[in-house]
């Protein structure tokens, strides 16, 4: 070993001794199960670990306040010339660069983040200073009578249909923003059909029935002045034009694109920015753009990031996109795979969208990634509309099919169980909903009845899922697109702006949020983004002029009138249901979605096309007429000149052409064409302005002023939106569904939300680790080079993720026999490279089973060792005692209240299995108040075995995969050091050695029955470090899975279903009869039969399997469906009921882990004392309300119904956390 090695060696053993003795002199924390009441991320522990991550990548990344001559000078021009500031001096991209490298939450941190975000905000006025009127200029444009104001009266304009707004046609919808160039056209501005086009009728007044929901067309967003963004509203206008231009004095549009916009050559955007991130941009765009071709002052939409495109911007349109009633040859697709005729007339309450649909036919005639984006959207608000009728936290909610069957269906045709049951065995008790009775009809209701309960039911759900979802594309906003404008994706930060707080002034006035916005005709013009178009989606574009107006008619002779005919002659043969809608050449399924490769094929070729860089003479030709008619117009509605917008913004103005565009042909052009840099108008200002370099704190690169107004307009969207400030609340959007579409910053993608939505709704197509998947907005070309300099490229995968391989669900009792058993080596367990990674590739971590001989060879070596000279016995004693002693310490009574009370998951079933592994097993220290000097906090280590289980064997939340291995190697790495720490100091007795000493020294105390198995394990010869990957698996296995067990059984019997065999197991519990014990061990058997802890494991196909109706191709793989399978009449007869006489050689297969570990009798035989222990319990019963009952709620896995758990911070999990129950002394 080289003297730095050694010196090494001993810092490490130095850390580990000083986190051992940290860790023993922290306080035992107050509450239940030891430590449950503690946040890991406040403990001491975690601090420590934190700090020096952050020390680590503070280093990698480089100082991280780093003032440099740039920054310093920046700062000098802003104090000198705070109404004239030198944008090409950087200070804003200094600050945010600052702000993003400052340690997260801190003081400094909070104060300048608040002092940014109120700078930007007010950046506009709040309210608009104006409003756009009717143009004095009225050729090309057909206008209606006059629109009738409804801004005086705040309940104008809405129907009885839940008080929203319905807007009539006026005028001919089909041409409605087909004649501009608006940013609603990027990069076409087509019309929509039955989306509230023309001018609005208003309706008869009535008042919105709730706060509480984003209604359609945006209004009462804003309280104070509900009619604010409301679709229909006129433009505002931002900028006061004082600069007079004379349109005698202006040049031709079609002169000003071919000299100054046209481009010349494809130029690949400096900072790596990909196609696919020009289709986002026009999915936020056309949510905010879209003028009314009719009268052009109007914008049909409404001005809020309310993913309007998805929803439509009026009840006609909405209720076009929602899924209420039975649509012909059409079948549901939720994530259960589940179809009948009953369930497709019972869509109604389920707050469904059309299957893979979008409200706005605009995007038909984009490129498809953008329609593309939509449909993932809309199957994550059907995934969330499944999920909230699911958890139905308060209980209002009913499954539509538990009403009966309607009139003309076949009763035969409808599930006896409710779609959450579907699977499930008798007796095994299903959700919240369930205990509560909620909803519970006391008389047969008529189908109008039912309808009417249905409608409303169907309105709830799919309002809140909207809330959520439409907070996911925000987060998606502030994540992915905001990391790509500022380029902060290179820096690997996932800080962002936190537009949506409250701030208060040093006076303690508040600065504003929630008042409301309105989108004007200057950001119409910021919002161009032409010249990024990629040499793909050019091509793509230009097929689509061809096919409007035919090949023979270049780009450059398409009028305005060719433009409006030719869209309406497109538009006449458009099928007016939403949910036919198709995509370039894509079809639909039977079950009315698109195949899934298919659109990961659009994504992901959009994700590897780089898009062009900004700037003059860089928009495709064949978006010409697009640009001249945005340049006609931006004069017909008067806008401001570019200096003028930018001393609105207090940046200095331009003297000269060659200030705004060094090129000097660029210069020189523009010269000839306006004459005087006070001339220039603000459209073509922008979109030929000298593009920003790369530098930190850029990354979208376009001219300098765009880039000062995008973020100024960022701001003012999404903090003037009430529903992201002052109305986003758990109680809104329920506490689960606030919690999911929360950032999670500590993903592979630095916060991505894309990635994460591409995860659930496109799971066979993205990986866990692939650039594709977390950073679609950045081409993998240039995010190879940027993880590499993070020096972090070895945690992904650079290459196109391909489609995973088929699951195939093996059901009957002799297709799961002929998996389990292998005996033709036909199959392989998936699960041996995750446990590798967690050892570092060492042997002796038999729990993966994916070398049969050597694993079945430790699993006899650890059984012998552990459970000789009955073991199994003193096993099942100590279960039976340690049980009744946690019930004894951690139960507690309320006051005035005669009863005991206790929370029988945390507190004891999901705690038992964590003492006998650490003291029992490995010999770890846990700290109790028994023992106050201990390493472990039971939670602490109950967690840590939980993530090392999920890591290897669960799929439940696949976004969180890359951190999970992090924390999962760290957590393994640890335990294996401790275990052999322990084992190292059995050695020490018979020998000395150095490692000895240390262990001695700053080893744990092992406990006796823990020293004599490890002692036992250590006569079988073999190397300390496969001892310990041994024991690891042992401790991983037998821990949190036996617990997950434990609470299955208990909660089996506790339902209502079971009270008969609840009467007879408490019974059972007050004998020490041998009989009583067989009995209770069949009772465990059963529950675990009846209703399995876990999913079944899966297995990877060698060679073609066949079984039945069962074919799985060799690179497929098989899931065991062991609940199915342990259902088979033939081997259960009357397979429903409950049976504990049953004989045990019928239980081949009821688990992967810890049956195979330490086998079937170990862990009936202990269950049943642990049952006994609790049903011993005086009048034992469920707590009243919530609190008695395990809240759990169904999902499906491959055709098997399992469960999800809420955890504290109300995020889906696979682990249960809490059950009260009471009894008396």
């Amino acid at each position: 070993m080289s003297v730095s090695g050694f010196v090494t060696n001993i810092m490490d053993r130095a850390s580990r001794a000083s986190d051992s003795i940290s860790d023993r002199l922290r306080p035992v924390p107050r509450g239940g199960a030891e430590g449950a009441d503690m946040d890991d991320a406040d403990s001491p522990h975690g601090k420590a670990a934190r700090l020096i991550q952050a020390f680590r990548d503070q280093i990698r990344r480089g100082n991280p306040v780093d003032l440099d001559l740039g920054t310093l000078s920046a700062i000098v021009d802003a104090l000198k010339h705070k109404d004239a500031i030198d944008d090409r001096k950087l200070l804003l991209e200094h600050l945010l660069t600052l702000l993003s490298r400052l340690p997260e939450k801190s003081a400094t941190s909070q104060k300048l983040d608040n002092a940014v975000v109120a700078m930007l905000y007010y950046d506009l006025s709040h309210p608009p200073p104006t409003y756009i009127d009717r143009p004095v200029t009225t050729a090309n444009y057909d206008h209606p009578a006059p629109m009738k104001s409804a801004l005086s009266n705040p309940h104008a304009g809405h129907t009885g249909n839940q008080g929203q707004h319905l807007p009539q046609q006026n005028g001919d919808a089909k041409t409605n923003g087909a004649a501009n160039g608006s940013a609603d056209g990027i990069p076409l501005g087509l019309g929509t059909r039955g989306l509230g086009h023309g001018a609005l009728a208003r309706g008869p007044p009535l008042p919105p029935p709730t706060y509480a929901w984003r209604l359609p067309d945006g209004s009462y967003n804003s309280l104070s002045n509900p009619e604010m963004g409301r679709a229909g509203s006129h433009y505002t206008r931002t900028v006061q034009g004082k600069h007079p231009v004379s349109e005698l004095d202006r040049p031709d549009p079609g002169v000003v694109f071919d000299t100054l916009l046209k481009r010349d050559k494809f130029v690949e955007h400096p900072a790596g920015l990909s196609s696919l991130m020009f289709g986002f941009a026009a999915l936020v765009i056309h949510t905010l753009f879209y003028t009314n071709h009719a009268d052009p002052t109007i914008n049909l939409t409404n001005s809020y990031v309310d993913l309007s495109p998805l929803y439509g911007f009026s009840d006609e349109a909405q209720e076009g996109v929602r899924r209420r009633y039975h649509t012909e040859n059409r079948y549901d697709h939720n994530d259960t795979g589940y179809a009948s005729p009953a369930y497709e007339h019972r869509a109604l309450g389920r707050g469904l969208l059309h299957e893979d649909s979008f409200a706005e036919d605009r995007f038909l005639l984009l490129p498809p990634a953008s329609a593309v984006l939509l449909i993932l959207f809309c199957r994550n608000h059907n995934y969330i509309a499944g999920k909230l009728l699911e958890i139905n936290e308060r209980g209002t909610w009913k499954d539509p099919l538990s009403y009966p069957p309607p009139p003309g269906v076949d009763p035969s045709e409808v599930p006896s169980k409710t779609s959450g049951e579907r699977g499930m065995a008798a007796g095994a008790s299903t959700h919240v909903q369930d205990a509560r009775g909620a909803m519970g009809p006391q008389r047969e209701l008529t189908e109008e009845e039912i309808c009417a309960r249905l409608n409303a039911q169907d309105d709830e759900i799919f309002n809140t899922a909207k809330l959520i979802n439409v907070a996911w594309f925000a987060m998606a906003v502030f994540s992915d697109y905001f990391s790509a404008i500022l380029g902060l994706v290179r820096n690997g930060s996932s800080w962002t702006l936190d537009p949506f707080a409250e701030i208060r002034n040093e006076d303690h006035t508040m600065v504003g949020r929630g008042e409301g916005n309105s989108c004007s005709v200057e950001f119409n013009h910021v919002y161009h983004w032409h010249a990024i178009v990629s040499q793909s989606d050019e091509v793509w574009t230009e097929g689509i002029f061809k096919k409007i107006f035919g090949d023979k008619k270049p780009f450059s002779e398409i009028t305005p009138e060719d433009f409006i005919m030719g869209v309406r002659k497109m538009k006449e043969h458009e099928d007016p249901d939403m949910s036919t809608w198709t995509i370039g050449q894509l079809q639909r399924g039977p079950d009315g979605r698109f195949n899934d490769d298919d659109l990961a094929r659009i994504l992901q070729d959009a994700c590897e096309n780089p898009a062009a860089a900004f700037g003059a003479r860089g928009t495709p030709e064949v978006l010409r007429i697009v640009d001249v008619l945005g340049i006609m117009q931006s004069r017909r509605w008067g806008v401001c000149t570019l200096n003028e917008f930018r001393q609105y913004f207090g940046l200095k103005k331009y003297a000269t052409f060659e200030e705004w565009n060094p090129n000097p042909e660029i210069a020189a052009a523009a010269y000839r064409l306006y004459g005087h840099i006070d001339n220039l108008e603000l459209y073509v200002g922008l979109q030929a302005e000298e593009a920003k370099p790369v530098v930190d704190g850029a990354g979208l690169c376009p001219g300098y002023t765009m880039s000062r107004a995008i973020l100024g307009d960022a701001i003012a969207l999404t903090r003037g939106d009430r529903f992201f400030t002052t109305d986003f609340t758990p109680w809104n959007l329920t506490p689960w569904g606030y919690a999911d579409c929360a950032r999670d910053t500590s993903n592979a993608g630095f916060g991505s939300q894309l990635g994460r939505l591409l995860l659930r709704t496109l799971p066979k197509n993205y990986t866990y680790n692939s650039t594709y998947t977390w950073f679609p907005l950045m081409t993998p070309k240039a995010m190879k080079k940027i993880l590499t300099d993070l020096e972090v490229a070895d945690r992904y995968d650079f290459s196109r993720p391909s489609a995973h391989p088929t699951v195939v669900s093996v059901t009957t009792y002799d297709s799961v026999q002929k998996v389990m058993q292998n005996a033709d080596m036909a199959f392989a367990s998936p699960y041996g490279g995750a446990a590798r990674k967690l050892v570092n590739g060492q042997q002796g971590f038999f729990l993966s089973f994916d070398e049969p001989a050597r694993h079945q060879r430790d699993r006899r070596m650890i059984s012998d060792a552990l459970l000789s000279n009955d073991g199994i016995v003193k096993a099942a004693l100590w279960y039976g005692q340690t049980t009744k002693a946690l019930i004894e310490e951690r139960s507690y009574k309320l006051v005035g209240l005669p009863m005991r009370h206790i929370d029988i998951v945390r507190d004891v079933l999901n705690m038992v299995p964590i003492h006998w592994v650490a003291t029992e097993v490995a010999g770890l220290s846990l700290k109790t108040k028994a023992h106050p000097h201990g390493i472990y906090l039971e939670s602490e280590l109950q967690q840590m075995l939980r993530e090392i289980y999920a890591y290897i064997f669960m799929e439940s939340d696949v976004s969180k995969k890359v951190a999970l291995e992090e924390d999962a190697r760290r957590h393994a790495q640890m335990l294996v050091y401790r275990i052999r720490q322990n084992l190292k100091s059995i050695s020490s007795a018979t020998g000395w050695s150095l490692s000895g000493i240390f262990a001695s020294m700053w080893g744990d105390k092992v406990s006796t029955p823990a020293h004599e198995f490890l002692a036992r394990l250590y006569e079988k010869g073999k190397n300390d470090e496969e001892l310990s990957n041994n024991v690891l698996a042992v401790v991983v296995g037998a821990s949190v899975e036996f617990a997950q067990g434990l609470v299955h059984v208990v909660n089996f019997y506790m339902d209502q279903k079971q009270k008969e065999h609840k009467e007879k197991i408490f019974l059972l519990a007050r004998s020490e009869s041998e009989e009583s014990q067989n009995l209770l061990e069949g009772y465990v058997r059963e529950a675990l039969r009846l209703d399995p802890p876990l999913p079944g494991p899966q297995r990877d196909v060698r060679i073609l399997f066949e079984a039945g109706d069962v074919k799985a191709p060799a690179g497929s793989r098989v899931y065991v469906n062991l609940a199915a399978a342990n259902l088979n009449p033939t081997v259960f007869p009357t397979p429903d009921q409950v049976l504990p006489s049953r004989p045990k050689s019928a239980y081949t297969y009821l688990g992967d882990g810890v049956h195979q570990i330490l086998g079937h009798d170990f862990v009936h035989t202990t269950m049943a004392q642990v049952l006994k222990a609790v049903f011993s319990l005086k009048n034992l019963r469920r707590a009243p309300g919530q609190q008695g009952i395990l809240k759990r709620f169904p999902c499906d896995v491959y055709g098997q119904t399992h469960f999800e758990y809420l955890d504290h911070h109300q995020k889906l999990v696979p682990w249960a956390n809490t059950m009260v129950l009471q009894y008396d002394d």
